[in-house]
């Protein structure tokens, strides 16, 4: 008598590769909305923690800490003069050596004020503008990508919020406005 045979067959072999599919067009569009959630809102949160960073550095080191801003990156100096979040060469005098961060999968770009080049004092960590003068007002940056956008807000006194406008590019979890 033969011994029954295992395995599968070329017919369930195809079922099971038919709702993978199916399974897979559902799920890829959702995990590509999660990811470029994920990329901004890991940006947003990390560059109010480091802005935080840079006013308790400024105390700590009574020191001012120069901060740099542009497109794709951000970095922080205390060398007296504002560094390039673009240099890598940590010989150069441009680098940014307080922290250097790049944020290549969203852009960042100030929206009011001098965010680009903002001081922390070292006496209260406040931020002034670049000739440490007094700021006017709030200073805002958005940070985003093709399908979100956050905010981050910095008031004259130091004080770090992060919103997402209301809209097609809403990130939930954050407030409309600070």
């Amino acid at each position: 008598m033969l011994a029954s045979q295992r395995g599968l067959t070329l017919i369930e072999m195809m079922i099971t590769v038919v709702i993978l599919g199916i399974v897979l067009a559902i799920a890829v569009p959702n995990l590509m909305s999660f990811v470029n959630t994920t990329r901004v809102k890991s940006v947003t949160e990390n560059m109010a923690q480091d802005l935080i960073m840079a006013r308790s550095e400024a105390i700590r080191n009574n020191s001012p800490i120069y901060l740099n801003v542009q497109s794709s990156c951000y970095g922080m100096s205390a060398r007296g003069a504002h560094c390039n979040c673009t240099v890598t060469d940590i010989s150069s005098s441009a680098y940014c050596e307080v922290k250097q961060v790049s944020t290549s999968a969203v852009s960042l770009s100030p929206t009011s004020g001098q965010f680009d080049r903002l001081i922390f004092d070292a006496i209260r960590g406040l931020p002034v503008s670049n000739t440490f003068g007094t700021l006017a007002s709030t200073q805002n940056i958005a940070i985003a990508n093709s399908t979100h956008l956050a905010q981050i807000k910095l008031t004259i006194i130091g004080g770090v919020c992060i919103s997402s406008p209301s809209g097609t590019k809403k990130i939930g979890g954050y407030p409309n406005a600070c």
